[in-house]
């Protein structure tokens, strides 16, 4: 039975342990902080509890696969509820618009801003479905070289997918109305990206939003997180949290095992869940790096976070579960993160509120404020800027929601590229991985395999197909199915 190190409990690490241990590998997973799933981790203080990561449950035929490949099924590990409305949107000009659940009301909501637009968005969503049934042929599947990519049949499905276009331009062949274009654009955030820069192949997400419906897991994200572990430890996967790794230990051109704070673990081969970069340039010596620094300095790193935990007394009316605050100057919010490289004067923000459909994430007549505004990575992070930045973000959203959220805090803390380093090892303290841009998509992503050593893989947001936590698992299944045949 061959021995498998995983490093790191993220989603991909956990999906990757769950599967190799079906595969009859002896797998060990280790993790340096006390709770499974990376980013999508918790934090609780005085009866409010907090998703710290991942917050909206998308694409749930992803998950439903991952459980089926275990002949489980979700409802066995956790519950879900299906939002309604999606979410609200706030505009700069105090226009608000709650995206609802059923797509008759979105066309409804369409041709009240663009006359005809309804007419159109059928046609858009019509090419998002016909795109998003075409991921088993894209995402299920590895891109090693471009051997991978030269099949006929799947150059002629990917020009249907819009890879060479980019989101805003697409958007731009139906809809003239720039809030139209911004409902449809948001979802590049979360990609870690810009509707400049992305694939008009995300204009799949429109299908994922609009027409699958958006979820939310009882008790919040982690518990998706606690579900993947238990599937992994119920094939027989070892789960040992607070023990950092520390190297990646090589003998005669081979991975020998891993050393932690807690002494040495012999593997056969070893995947790493953690920060590519940070396994590469701190978990490896120089001479097994895949990539010098010059190709990292070429990269384009998804933004981080600067993210703000709230427990308010009272409850605030104006906010639904998921809340999207969008500005006027559209185009100059991304280039401010992207091209500028600093924190937006005036951003766009999330704000996510699960006391609104969960009542034990918040104390009684009290709601959990989960406040998302995209950053550049790798900029200046200290308390002084911290406490500019939450002073400016506060008053912005108690204008915008009518209530006095300074005036009302029972529970504060701000969170940003020093403890998305700390905690995750996070190169720049991204907050998302590698960007979605054109030229970081499917072959361009980064290699599931060392260039260097036969028998250390990776897996997570870095790879393909990318960031969220579909993707990750997605990843996971593609990886664990290229090793089992390598070691079968």
């Amino acid at each position: 039975m061959k021995k498998v190190v995983v490093i790191g409990a993220g989603f991909g690490g956990l999906a990757t342990a769950a599967f190799l241990s079906k595969y009859g590998f002896d797998v060990t997973l280790i993790e340096k902080n006390p709770q499974v799933g990376g980013r999508a981790s918790t934090y609780s203080e005085s009866g409010f509890l907090f998703d710290k990561g991942p917050s909206w449950y998308l694409m749930p035929e992803v998950f439903e696969r991952f459980f089926k490949n275990f002949n489980k099924d979700y409802n066995d590990y956790y519950k879900l509820k299906k939002l309604n409305p999606n979410y609200r949107l706030f505009f700069e000009d105090g226009e608000l618009i709650d995206i609802p659940s059923d797509i008759n009301g979105i066309k409804e909501i369409f041709e009240n801003l663009e006359k005809g637009s309804s007419k159109k968005l059928k046609v858009y969503m019509e090419n998002s479905a016909y795109q998003y049934n075409l991921i088993d042929k894209f995402l299920y599947r590895k891109y090693e070289s471009l051997k991978d990519i030269i099949d006929i049949k799947l150059i002629i499905d990917g020009l249907k997918l819009n890879i060479f276009h980019y989101m805003d331009g697409y958007v731009k062949q139906f809809f003239k109305n720039k809030k139209i274009r911004q409902i449809l654009e948001y979802t590049t955030v979360f990609l870690g990206s810009s509707p400049y820069n992305t694939p008009a192949f995300y204009s799949i997400m429109s299908h994922v939003d609009f027409k699958l419906g958006v979820f939310y897991p009882s008790g919040g994200f982690s518990e998706v997180a606690k579900s993947y572990a238990e599937l992994a430890k119920e094939y027989g996967s070892k789960i040992i949290l607070n023990n950092k790794a520390t190297g990646i230990v090589v003998k005669n051109g081979r991975v020998t095992g891993v050393e932690t704070e807690n002494g040495f673990i012999d593997a056969d081969l070893v995947i790493s869940n953690a920060d590519f970069y940070f396994t590469e340039n701190s978990l490896l010596e120089p001479s097994y790096r895949s990539f010098e620094q010059s190709y990292w300095d070429r990269k384009i790193l998804g933004p981080s976070a600067f993210l703000i935990f709230l427990g308010i007394k009272g409850k605030i009316e104006k906010l639904k579960h998921h809340n999207l605050y969008l500005v006027n100057e559209w185009e100059e919010h991304f280039k401010t993160i992207f091209d500028e490289k600093r924190m937006p004067d005036n951003p766009s923000f999330y704000i996510s509120v699960t006391s609104k459909s969960d009542k034990i994430t918040a104390p009684s007549n009290c709601e959990n404020l989960f406040i998302l505004v995209p950053i550049a990575s790798g900029i200046k992070d200290d308390e002084k800027i911290r406490n500019e930045y939450f002073e400016k973000i506060v008053s912005r959203i108690s204008q915008i929601v009518d209530y006095d959220l300074k005036g009302n805090i029972l529970v504060k803390r701000i969170y940003s590229i020093k403890d998305f380093i700390k905690d995750y090892n996070s190169y720049k303290g991204n907050a998302l991985g590698l960007s979605h841009a054109k030229f970081q998509t499917a072959i361009f992503r980064l290699p599931y395999k060392s260039k260097k050593l036969k028998n250390l893989f990776f897996v997570g947001h870095y790879t393909h197909p990318g960031i969220g936590v579909p993707m990750v698992t997605i990843a996971a299944e593609v990886l664990s199915n290229e090793i089992r045949k390598i070691y079968d």
